[in-house]
């Protein structure tokens, strides 16, 4: 697919062409909604590219591809000024999820689909390997600001929940921050604050820190952050105000049936026939 000047993609009109990337070409655009200039990449349409991550300097992306064959995860500048790089091929099972860095930029962490789902770990000079793994479904990792914690999805219950363990002596504590289910585990900016999306909409939990505790920090309880149906994913904004959102549509059921009796006399009460 290639894009002329003066052409849109959504809300984006193309201004030029910026060049070829590694794995796709990359064009100069204008956002008409925010009213800036971005850049926008244009991948082959029959190459898988999962849901990305940012690094944590902000600069680049980390994605799984399988653009040479074998699905790999790739680091490249979210302006296409260079190729990716490729961190490793070919992983055994199948990596799953977007894939996370701790903030020192030493670990990299993913979801790993193996005879179920597990929480794997690639960390500097050393091979990828299980970090959390058991007979349940463990998802969804989300290093803490400081790196010292990690939030992960697990069903081991009978129903997703959120649980955070320390890092990297993840048996050391476990602590359970969810009630009645929760799933996509995010941080606040601070650290002080966790949030996970529910049917209903998004919950907060605070925490407090004590080294008293098995992991370091007694969670609060879980109240209503934002109450919105139909959240798909959902993700917080660098200065921690906002919070961007992607919903699907929530079909609304009829709360009440009413039953009408005798509505044939209520009819001819009405409409008299002559």
């Amino acid at each position: 697919m290639s894009l002329e000047p003066g052409s849109t993609v959504g809300s984006y009109a193309v201004t030029g062409h910026l060049g070829t990337g590694g794995m796709g070409e990359v064009y100069r655009a204008r956002d008409t909604k925010l009213d800036r200039d971005v850049a926008l990449k244009v991948l082959p349409a029959e190459r898988d590219n999962l849901p990305p991550s940012w690094t944590p300097d902000g600069q680049q992306l980390t994605y799984l591809s399988n653009a040479d064959g074998a699905y790999s995860y790739y680091v490249a500048p979210f302006d296409g000024s260079r190729a990716p790089d490729a961190l490793f091929s070919d992983p055994p099972g199948r990596c799953c999820f977007r894939a996370v860095w701790s903030p020192d930029r030493e670990h990299l962490v993913y979801t790993h689909e193996g005879s179920g789902l597990d929480v794997w770990i690639l960390s500097r000079d050393q091979a990828p390997a299980p970090l959390i793994a058991g007979p349940a479904n463990e998802l969804r990792p989300a290093f803490s600001p400081d790196g010292r914690y990690l939030l992960y999805e697990s069903d081991e219950s009978g129903q997703v929940e959120i649980h955070l363990r320390p890092f990297p002596d993840i048996e050391s504590g476990r602590l359970l921050i969810s009630e009645s289910g929760g799933t996509r585990p995010k941080w606040s900016r601070g650290g002080r604050e966790i949030l996970y999306a529910t049917p209903e909409g998004v919950m907060q939990v605070p925490l407090s820190y004590d080294d008293g505790e098995p992991a370091g920090l007694t969670a609060g309880r879980a109240t209503m952050l934002v109450e919105l149906e139909g959240i798909v994913r959902f993700d917080v904004s660098a200065d921690g105000e906002r919070l961007a959102f992607e919903r699907q549509p929530v079909e609304t059921a009829a709360r009440e049936i009413r039953v009408v009796l005798n509505w044939f006399e209520e009819l001819r009460r009405l409409v008299p026939v002559e």
